[in-house]
């Protein structure tokens, strides 16, 4: 007997039924030869691997990421993770299914680490850094959207609000930092914190799923974030040309390393902290989400690459 579960309740050998988002489809080739469908299936509560090895010819020819599947099949476990193997699957039309059941949200709220940034803004000695700011928020459309979007399409905070809360983790760990190590520039950091992935409001849709914009592919959130504040501030009377260049470095920097895509290595000490805070709060944020539902305090990780642990098991 089947029953209806949620991804976070998926136990190995049950027989289970429901209606999933598609996140991600390939016909893929077997060992053997020929063909399987491979999917990524995701809810409120998660996402799960999902496999179609026969009869899937007819399905997958109309069946598209972004699309909603009414799936039958065995939960089995593979590298201490669960899958699913499809034994029936129909594709549910979109007019059928309500889309905040299938996109996961923070648990933190929204209006409250948004206020918590606003104090924060307010609280700014620096006048210049102040009135860019408030002038970046001051559209309630981009604020509301800000509030909304996800701050990766996998990986960490991948989720309705994940943007802000990233955002809020970062600006109040800055405030940490500022205070032990006296030299840095405390608005300057802030600031920074503030506005680093800014521009993840127009890289990234979560219209039904979250994956890139064109936009987003063709330039990118750093790239984006750094072209807005060099307008704006711009625009702002008597803004000092060497704190834009400060903070416009910071953003184009904040990744880190070339390889990681940043297209400048932090050569200010803010952006130094900057990069190592947001590493910092990503890959925590990852073990967690990588944790979450371990049956033995034990998964692979896909931010870390690798296997982690509970500390305590």
């Amino acid at each position: 007997m089947s029953e209806p579960t949620r991804v976070q309740d998926l136990k190995a050998g049950v027989l289970v039924e429901g209606t999933f988002l598609v996140t991600q489809k390939e016909i893929r080739q077997k060992k053997s030869g020929g063909d399987y469908l491979y999917l990524t299936l995701r809810d409120k509560t998660g996402s799960v691997t999902a496999f179609m090895w026969d009869g899937f010819e007819s399905l997958a020819g109309g069946l598209a990421p972004g699309g909603y599947l009414r799936i039958h099949g065995l939960v089995q476990k593979y590298n201490n993770r669960v899958q699913l193997v499809l034994r029936k699957a129909e594709i549910v039309p979109e007019q059928q299914v309500d889309k905040a059941d299938f996109l996961p949200a923070t648990t933190f709220d929204v209006r409250a680490l948004w206020g918590g940034i606003e104090a924060r803004i307010a609280a700014m000695s620096d006048p210049h850094l102040k009135r860019l700011l408030q002038v970046m928020f001051s559209d309630p459309a981009v604020r509301e959207t800000f509030l909304k979007a996800p701050a990766a399409k996998t990986l960490h905070h991948s989720c309705i609000g994940g943007l802000i809360e990233h955002t809020h983790s970062l600006m109040k760990l800055a405030d940490l930092m500022s205070g032990y190590y006296t030299n840095l520039d405390r608005d300057l950091l802030a600031a920074g914190a503030i506005l680093h992935d800014f521009g993840k409001i127009w890289e990234l849709s979560s219209e039904g799923t979250f994956d890139y914009t064109r936009e987003g592919r063709l330039v990118g959130h750093i790239v984006m974030t750094a072209q807005h504040i060099d307008r704006l501030a711009l625009g702002i009377p008597d803004f000092p040309a060497t704190l834009r260049n400060n903070l416009v470095h910071m953003i184009l920097s904040h990744h880190g390393e070339y390889e990681f895509g940043s297209p400048k290595k932090p050569k200010l000490r803010e952006a130094l902290v900057l990069a190592h805070l947001d590493s910092l709060d990503s890959h925590l944020k990852g073990f967690e989400e990588d944790l979450q539902g371990s049956e033995n305090g034990s998964a692979y990780s896909d931010i870390l690459q690798r296997y982690i642990f509970e500390t305590k098991q």
